[in-house]
């Protein structure tokens, strides 16, 4: 499979000539020497897209930032939903925008994939996720308060006094979105800068994830969402290693609930 087809064929000169998107290119992304059936998919992916990262910020252009981003949408369309190749052009999405500096932009594309995560069921909502989640990589301290503000904003929506059914239906969509939020927030975390996330796991991530699953009604796919979670920001925590001045306080409160929704 090639995930360079999926990139355009764009070539700006700030990429010291080089098409940096386009898939006859894989020379410069895997060596001398190698080609994409020399690595497996996951890996192949990791450096593509840390290759269209790198060349974005080498040419420091939001405007062809913003050209690209919106051609990787585009190309959305030719996919299949579920397919590799449209949850490769989300994730590209994302380092496109981990990648630029127009904060006015990236907030307002963030907060479209918030809206649309919103909207889609759950087994839908990888590709959008992994736009926020992506994007944390160069936006760490926007993308989190994006979510947040996203969530109150929920909250406030959510009506006093309602007609029966009409309360039923938003306790249904606010737990999925409850769940779809919990999922970014760890997201974000395994895509945290590692010098940043120690710092911000438990006040901005942890208690975050906590407050949607105690405040939401808890079915199933909420109790599943909580178990996810806990095991992503354990993983992102584990990936940054040893630290001797980092307590995780939050750890045994994580571990209790765990246990207690598997047994419920």
């Amino acid at each position: 499979m090639g995930l360079g087809h999926t990139l355009c064929l764009w070539t700006h000169k700030g990429a010291g000539g080089v098409a940096a998107f386009e898939p006859g290119q894989n020379r410069y992304i895997l060596g001398a020497g190698k080609d994409e059936s020399s690595l497996n998919y996951a890996e192949w992916e990791c450096r593509l897209l840390q290759f269209l990262r790198t060349s974005l910020e080498a040419i420091k252009n939001e405007t062809w930032n913003m050209k690209l981003n919106g051609e990787l949408t585009q190309q959305m369309a030719h996919y299949p939903n579920f397919s590799k190749e449209k949850n490769f052009l989300y994730k590209a999405v994302g380092g496109a925008l981990a990648a630029s500096q127009n904060i006015s932009y990236i907030e307002e594309q963030l907060q479209s994939y918030l809206e649309r995560v919103r909207r889609l069921e759950p087994s839908e909502r990888e590709g959008p996720i992994s736009v926020l989640a992506s994007s944390a990589e160069g936006h760490f301290d926007l993308a989190l308060k994006t979510v947040h503000d996203f969530a109150a904003a929920g909250e406030n929506r959510r009506l006093p006094r309602v007609f029966t059914l009409q309360k039923e239906h938003q306790k249904e969509n606010g737990a999925k979105t409850a769940a779809a939020v919990m999922l970014i927030y760890s997201k974000i975390a395994l895509h945290a800068p590692k010098q940043q996330l120690l710092a911000r796991v438990e006040t901005d991530i942890v208690e975050n994830i906590l407050c949607q699953y105690r405040t939401s009604p808890q079915d199933t796919e909420l109790k599943l969402a909580l178990i996810q979670s806990v095991t992503e920001v354990s993983c992102a925590l584990q990936g940054v290693g040893t630290c001797e001045n980092f307590s995780f306080a939050s750890k045994r409160v994580l571990l209790e609930i765990v246990l207690v929704s598997d047994m419920e």
